[in-house]
């Protein structure tokens, strides 16, 4: 009978055995079965979605510069009609300025604006792009000369192109200024140098990483950097080699039908351009917040503009006028560049009207002061680019973490939004101050070396 108990006992302890050995084999082949099916790993899904993000931002950009190219085009055209140039010498003039300024930064300015360096200028990858260069790489990851840009998240050659178009900006407004030159090798010469050594180190001082930057100033789609040191230069340059002649001046009241029909038409392109150039300096689309904003900004800037245009024409002159009213718009688009990631709808409107007053009331200083301005662009430009650095200061949303905030990094609260009490928004107006002062400053007084060096070597400044 112990014989037979123990059997039995054994037996339903096989049994037992037996069935947890079947469930622990079938728990085995099952975590088997769910390891061996393709699941992809976080690590495949954050690249997917990096690759895809890279792709988008390339895209975005690629299709913004291609506007701000276009504004070499509304440049020509506006220089034919309030210039009164023949439109084939304006396209020739403006396309070889294209070409030129396109190859010079490309050589030279590029590496020296954007390569790693001191707080006055890059000194790596300086020549043809040839610094080292991880990009699409970005943050701490990024490692490469060009570090001021590791911001980005798009390859090299895509931020060239959209920067190198902010160049053109540039050196077409200098060629429409200098439109009426009889000799045309004093604008390529000054706008080669003026690409190689004005621009790119202005530039880096505040993109690049330099000493303005370090100090507070903030200037996030060209105010300053593109318009008003653009400005400087062309306005000691026309100073330097003289007034030009005004036979057409009578081209702001009428010019006929087909003259405002030109100048709308490049009137448009620049609208176009300014939106693009403000909208793809995001360099990237994210998730469409900050490109969305800034357009309703600049959009915003531009009607505040027209207001104030239209209403200072009627104080001043009695009447309405096109090319003004056309200059006072412009001018508030370039206003709307250094803080239309920053401010509101509201005060992007303030922004704009309040720089087609000054426009217009410099347009006239200058044409009592004998200095030809015959396009308006220089005071569009130098006037929209001073006052639209300066309004950081005082309508600037503020820094804010928060869901909902415009941005989390940029300038101290503005003082007319409620920064009077904030020691910090007194110290952002001190800085957008001596940036202004700083940049102007050395615009100016290379350009006007760089003016006489090229008159003296000429030996000629006769106008057409």
């Amino acid at each position: 009978m112990g014989f037979k108990c123990i059997n039995r006992h054994l037996s339903r302890a096989g049994a037992i055995g037996i069935v947890l050995l079947s469930i622990s084999l079938m728990l085995v082949l099952a975590s088997v079965g769910i390891a061996q099916a393709p699941q992809p790993s976080p690590s495949a899904q954050e690249l997917l979605a990096q690759q895809e993000r890279i792709s988008t931002d390339t895209t975005f950009v690629t299709l913004a510069a291609i506007p701000v190219f276009f504004m070499n085009l509304g440049y020509a055209l506006w220089s034919t009609v309030l210039c009164g140039e023949q439109p084939g010498k304006a396209i020739r003039q403006h396309l070889m300025i294209l070409a030129l300024s396109i190859f010079a930064f490309w050589a030279l300015g590029f590496g020296l604006m954007f390569g790693n360096g001191n707080g006055f200028i890059g000194v790596e990858g300086v020549l043809f792009l040839s610094g080292a260069d991880n990009s699409p790489a970005i943050g701490d990851a990024y490692q490469g000369a060009y570090s001021s840009m590791s911001w980005a998240g798009i390859p090299l050659n895509i931020k060239f192109l959209f920067l190198v178009s902010n160049v053109v900006v540039s050196t077409s407004i200098l060629a429409s200024t200098f439109i009426q030159r009889r000799n045309p090798s004093i604008v390529f010469i000054f706008c080669l140098l003026f690409v190689c050594f004005i621009y790119p180190i202005t530039g880096h001082w505040i993109w690049g990483g330099g000493w303005l930057a370090r100090m507070g100033f903030w200037d996030y789609a060209g105010s300053t950097v593109i318009f008003s040191v653009s400005g400087w230069a062309a306005l000691v340059g026309v100073w330097v080699f003289g007034s030009d002649e005004e036979p057409h001046s009578k081209v702001e009241d009428s010019g006929g039908t087909q003259s405002i029909n030109i100048l709308y038409v490049g009137f448009l392109i620049l609208c176009l351009g300014l939106i693009a150039l403000n909208t793809g300096s995001t360099i990237g689309f994210g998730d469409g917040r900050s490109v969305n904003h800034i357009a309703i900004t600049t959009i915003a800037s531009a009607i505040g503009s027209a207001i104030g245009a239209i209403i200072t024409c009627w104080i001043y002159l009695r009447r309405q006028n096109t090319t003004r009213i056309i200059q006072g718009v412009l001018s508030g688009l370039v206003a709307i560049s250094a803080s239309c990631a920053f401010v509101g709808t509201a005060w992007a409107v303030e922004i704009g009207f309040i720089a087609s007053i000054l426009t217009f009331l410099f347009l006239d200083y200058l044409k009592k002061s004998k200095i030809s301005d015959i396009s308006g662009l220089i005071s569009i430009h130098l006037v929209g680019g001073i006052w639209g650095t300066l309004s950081v200061s005082f309508f600037a949303a503020g820094e804010s973490n928060a869901s909902n905030a415009l941005y989390s990094i940029g300038p101290a609260v503005g003082l007319f939004n409620g920064g009077l009490s904030n020691g910090e928004s007194f110290q952002q107006l001190f800085q957008q101050l001596v940036g202004i002062i700083a940049a102007g400053t050395f615009a100016a007084l290379v350009s006007w070396m760089f003016c006489l060096i090229i008159k003296l070597s000429t030996k000629s400044d006769a106008i057409e």
